[in-house]
């Protein structure tokens, strides 16, 4: 459908781009765009850096957050007001700065905060009294895949050591030793952090329900929280408890440290040998990725 115009200012339509009146199509630089159908007519010339979107999408199918000023790529919206205020739309690429005679109030960016995912195994120990009261102590390996950033799509691999105490189902000492295996999601405070913002220090907090036959089988979940980050982890544990036939629940918490062991390189510095060697040693965690994408 072709669009009808009254006057010459109406020309000068979306992120301030000339629309042609006999084609109806917005001319924005590097191709054409058609507003009716949300698509530009022609290939995206930065299509490689993009690959798992269509080369004809505009801005990843998102207009409430990002614009495409050139026909090439999306781009940050920085809108500086008057008095030093000013809002910021966060992207993945560069800026568009716009000046406005409007008082934000102050300096605010806005964005989709930070995610990760991935999986993690480990080894955990505890030692429940017969009061109920008890002491626990795990070591663990934990790869991440950010998304939303320079960081994108790379597994990063941390260690996590924990310690803590709680209170446990039961009305005899007992201890247990056993293998975990946990699938996790963070959710980062604050747009664009880093792999490396993952390290430090952190306070947990796991419930668990176990049954012990010949072996220890057992359903944790876990929340773990620190300055910046805070991630979920849900699985599942087996191993050896002295508690052979019965039941125990208990709720630990404690302090725990990461350190991550990978070094920290955006995603598009990285050789192509480096991301394919990556992956085939992280493939639980493509697979994830893959399916939550």
């Amino acid at each position: 459908m072709l669009r009808h115009f009254n006057g010459t200012e109406e020309r000068y339509l979306t992120t301030q781009h000339e629309r042609d009146q006999e084609t109806g199509l917005d001319y924005r630089g590097a191709r054409y765009y058609d507003a009716d159908v949300a698509r530009f007519l022609s290939l995206d010339p930065l299509a490689s850096g993009f690959p798992e979107w269509s080369d004809y999408n505009y801005v990843m199918g998102n207009p409430v957050r990002l614009i495409d000023t050139d026909g090439k790529a999306p781009t940050d919206i920085v809108i500086n007001g008057i008095n030093g205020s000013s809002r910021t739309l966060v992207t993945d690429k560069y800026d568009l700065t716009l000046n406005v005679n409007h008082d934000f109030g102050g300096n605010e960016k806005i964005g989709i905060n930070t995610y990760a995912y991935g999986n993690e195994i480990g080894i955990s120990g505890d030692y429940d009294f017969q009061d109920g009261f008890g002491a626990t102590g795990g070591i663990y390996q934990t790869d991440l895949i950010f998304k939303g950033g320079e960081y994108d799509n790379y597994v990063y691999s941390y260690i996590n050591a924990e310690t803590g105490g709680g209170v446990g189902m039961t009305n005899k000492s007992n201890w247990s030793v056993g293998l975990n295996g946990n699938s996790v999601i963070g959710f980062g405070s604050e747009p664009d952090l880093s792999p490396s913002s993952v390290e430090g220090s952190y306070f947990h907090v796991a419930a668990s329900f176990d049954v012990n036959a010949k072996y220890q089988i057992g359903l944790t979940a876990q929340l773990s929280f620190s300055e910046t980050w805070t991630f979920l982890s849900l699985g599942g544990t087996a191993g050896l408890d002295s508690n052979k036939g019965g039941a125990n629940g208990s709720i630990k918490y404690g302090p725990g440290l990461t350190t991550m062991i990978n070094e920290e390189i955006p995603t598009a510095e990285r050789s192509f040998s480096d991301i394919f060697i990556n992956a085939s040693l992280h493939t639980l965690s493509i697979i994830t990725d893959y399916f939550i994408d």
